[in-house]
């Protein structure tokens, strides 16, 4: 989002943690999208991904359970995120709903130079955060997945999602500029792919 702000460009994509439980302690404040991110000054976010986009863990086959887990289930575990500053937001709001859930979570940020690279180099035994949708999206990538690790759905009662969000300055681009119509693509339910 600091690129956006800084004008650098008009448009970036984050992904949160979101929850979607009304069940909140007191002192927090969200977002109206569940996130409790707060993006930066001038910029507007605006979820992309569909609201029923599960939080997917992928873990050691020796510890993964049922077929479905609990966040909390894996309290004493390392969690994996991409060391990127675009990779900030996720582990914020990440953080955020651990603790909300009673524990302060084992980041361990790993730089990669590709995402698919992240996913599929061997980082130690932890737990990798995915989305329904991120598996959904390459079939041959989720196969190479289940090839070394278990792949867990976080249950619905833990209240999460995992979805992608847009930040673009907060100002109004002319009506028929590509710019615009793209941005109003975002804002329709189900208008990108």
């Amino acid at each position: 989002g600091e690129a956006v702000a800084e004008g650098l460009c008009d448009l970036s994509f984050v992904q949160l943690v979101e929850e979607v439980s009304n069940e909140r302690q007191c002192g927090e404040r969200e977002n109206g999208d569940g996130s409790f991110f707060e993006p930066p000054e001038g910029v507007r976010a605006t979820a992309v991904s569909r609201p029923g986009n599960r939080l997917v863990l992928g873990v050691p086959r020796e510890i993964a359970g049922g077929t479905e887990a609990s966040l909390a289930s894996f309290r004493h575990e390392a969690f994996f995120l991409l060391a990127h500053r675009s990779c900030e937001p996720l582990k914020e709001t990440f953080v955020a709903a651990c603790r909300r859930r009673g524990f302060r979570p084992a980041v361990r940020m790993l730089p990669c130079a590709r995402p698919e690279e992240f996913y599929l180099m061997d980082h130690g035994d932890g737990v990798h955060m995915l989305s329904e949708d991120d598996l959904a999206i390459d079939a041959s990538f989720a196969r190479r997945l289940e090839e070394r690790m278990a792949l867990v759905p976080l249950a619905d009662s833990d209240g999460l999602r995992l979805r992608w969000h847009a930040l673009r300055r907060a100002f109004d681009p002319p009506d028929d500029s590509a710019f615009a119509r793209f941005l109003k693509l975002l804002a329709e339910p189900g208008g990108l792919p």
